[in-house]
């Protein structure tokens, strides 16, 4: 039964007055859903510094990646996040919920006795940590069950020479950062890259080459330029979803060119489909549906 409170007059036109709480089915759904309408809007920004929802994507699940793959952390372990505002944090939150862990928020002013309590206090095994406050995670590290760390720098996603000005003024000029000593961490941005590295992995991009016709002067045209990579990651976590996969599922490609030469197919678009999370029972399957315009052959 719909209410009408008072407050709702000052509701501006097109917010709705109740919430529909069956509309998305978990926090990644509402992000998921998010990053296909507003892919290239901005979502946060940081001293100057924009990131797109399209870039959020992409850099949250090269952080997942890194946890799942390389940190070999499992579905329902705790990650703890200290950091004050800065762009690393929404990478490292929604990185953390697409591995399956929890996220524990810590305060960056807590003293070395409240982190300890609280790490112990929620069964915290990782943690990404700015800089500044490491020395107080070195205090107590050996007296929790932390054994992932990752520490970033506040200016570690502004890009450019303002990471390196940022990074530099903060701890050789305020002397922001006191020394620590962690040797099991590992940077914020290492993190990213190895987590990229497990999605655009070696093993797969020289079959694209051949199937496009670039590794081999010979094989088709292997001068008409480099392979291209269009990441379109996309969840299908409802049922009767589907992923568009026509240009890489990005839509206006235009160099996706196709040819049939010396009785052979090349297609400079080559989709790659790898499973980020667990496929259960009624989630679907893959179906490719081949374009008959494209056919050279009898059939």
């Amino acid at each position: 039964m719909s209410k009408d409170f008072p407050w709702f007059q000052s509701y501006p036109n097109g917010i709705e007055h109740e919430i529909d709480p069956s509309r998305y089915s978990s926090i990644l759904d509402i992000l998921d859903k998010s990053i296909s309408e507003f892919r290239d809007y901005t979502a946060f920004e940081n001293m100057g510094k924009k990131i797109t929802y399209g870039e959020l994507d992409g850099l949250s699940r090269q952080f997942s990646s890194y946890l799942q793959n390389v940190a070999k952390l499992q579905k329902g372990d705790r990650i703890a996040l200290q950091m004050p505002n800065c762009l690393q944090y929404p990478v490292a939150l929604f990185g953390a919920l697409r591995a399956g862990l929890i996220v524990v928020n810590t305060n960056p002013l807590y003293t070395p006795r409240e982190m300890k309590h609280q790490f112990n206090d929620s069964g915290t095994v990782a943690i990404v940590i700015v800089a500044n406050f490491a020395s107080q995670l070195e205090e107590i590290i050996d007296e929790t069950s932390i054994k992932t760390i990752i520490v970033t720098e506040l200016g570690d996603l502004l890009g450019g020479i303002k990471k390196v000005v940022v990074n530099f003024v903060v701890k050789q000029i305020k002397k922001m950062v006191p020394a620590y000593h962690l040797p099991n961490a590992v940077s914020f941005n290492h993190a990213l890259n190895e987590g990229e590295k497990l999605i655009d992995h070696p093993s797969w991009f020289d079959k694209i080459k051949h199937f496009i016709g670039t590794d081999d002067p010979e094989n088709f045209d292997g001068h008409h330029g480099p392979a291209f990579i269009d990441e379109c990651f996309g969840t299908i976590r409802v049922a009767g979803d589907a992923q568009r996969l026509h240009s890489g599922g990005h839509v206006g490609t235009v160099r996706t060119q196709y040819r049939f030469h010396a009785g052979k197919f090349h297609c400079g678009q080559v989709n790659i489909l790898m499973a980020m999370t667990d496929i259960g029972p009624g989630d679907g399957a893959t179906m490719v549906v081949p374009g008959s315009h494209k056919s050279n052959i009898a059939h």
